[in-house]
């Protein structure tokens, strides 16, 4: 599937026609360039409000997150509260670090045993492991709902639904008015694509009939399809695109933290000293310490 880095070259006589539905669709791709170096160490990275990630040889581009107020204005809130994407939206416009992701991303390989798939990388010496479960926790989102299934959506869903024109499915031209916001707003955040802007590949077809026909997507899933899909492409020397820029972070924030968290327990648990120093740092005046045997000193 395309991602977006040709989306800052599209011709400046295009600009004016299409000021008015870029306006209404939010799309606001930043100008802010960052080194492309695999560099584990954030120290001194910029925060950075983003949704992607593109790993050029020499640069890496931000797009920033489509506004989900539009969704509120021009489309469905309730279709989006249905869904429960709420949290979604409003996790996208936190902070990452580019190059942790880059080394998330350089380190990645995929692991499948039976029907179950991961996706495992180590950052700065720790294990990162991605699946649907931890995708789900990263945006706050159930694990449930329907994939983007080519047989039940051909079996039961009406293309009327998000056409206008039902001469051509491939082209973006043929979405009705609501259909069109919603490609913007939820197909970039969550199939990103770079070229061939004016055509629907089959995923974002799918996409599009679902949400419009108010059926609960299982977002967890189609977004660890779509990371599958593209770091295959990645290895393959394919691609050098990082999509889900903040979502990755999160995911990533949440296992570091997980696993201090582990060893400091691990290390503090039954140890006087460990327990003196701790008491130290959460009271800075004289603390009494009781040993073990019951005699006690103040420190």
């Amino acid at each position: 599937m395309a991602t977006w880095d040709e989306l800052d070259n599209k011709d400046g006589s295009d600009k004016d026609e299409g000021e008015a539905n870029l306006a209404l669709m939010a799309i606001t791709p930043s100008k802010t360039k960052y080194e492309s170096t695999f560099d584990s160490n954030s120290d001194g990275e910029d925060e950075v409000s983003e949704e992607h990630i593109e790993l050029g040889p020499s640069e890496v581009s931000i797009s920033e997150v489509r506004d989900s107020e539009v969704v509120e204005r021009e489309a469905d809130h309730i279709t989006v509260s249905q869904n429960g994407w709420d949290d979604f939206f409003d996790m996208l416009y936190g902070f990452t670090y580019p190059n942790m992701i880059k080394e998330l991303w350089v380190n990645t390989s995929i692991h499948e045993l039976n029907l179950d798939c991961a996706i495992l990388s180590v950052v700065s010496g720790v294990p990162i492991t991605i699946t649907p479960t931890t995708v789900a926790n990263a945006i706050n989102y159930e694990d449930e709902g329907v994939v983007l299934d080519i047989l039940f959506s051909k079996s039961c869903l009406s293309p009327h639904i998000i056409f206008d024109d039902l001469s051509d499915l491939s082209k973006l031209p043929s979405l009705n008015s609501k259909a069109l916001v919603w490609y913007y707003l939820l197909i970039s955040n969550c199939l990103p694509k770079n070229k061939d802007l004016n055509s629907l590949d089959i995923d974002e077809n799918y996409f599009l009939l679902l949400i419009n026909s108010y059926l609960k997507i299982n977002l967890p899933q189609v977004m660890f399809d779509y990371l599958k899909m593209t770091l295959t492409s990645f290895h393959k020397g394919n691609s050098c695109f990082i999509p889900y820029g903040r979502v990755l972070f999160e995911l990533l924030i949440q296992q570091v933290v997980e696993k201090t968290m582990i060893e400091i327990n691990s290390q503090s648990w039954g140890e006087k000293l460990k327990l003196t120093e701790a008491l130290k740092v959460a009271d800075p005046f004289k603390v009494k310490v009781v040993s073990v045997d019951g005699s006690s000193s103040s420190v």
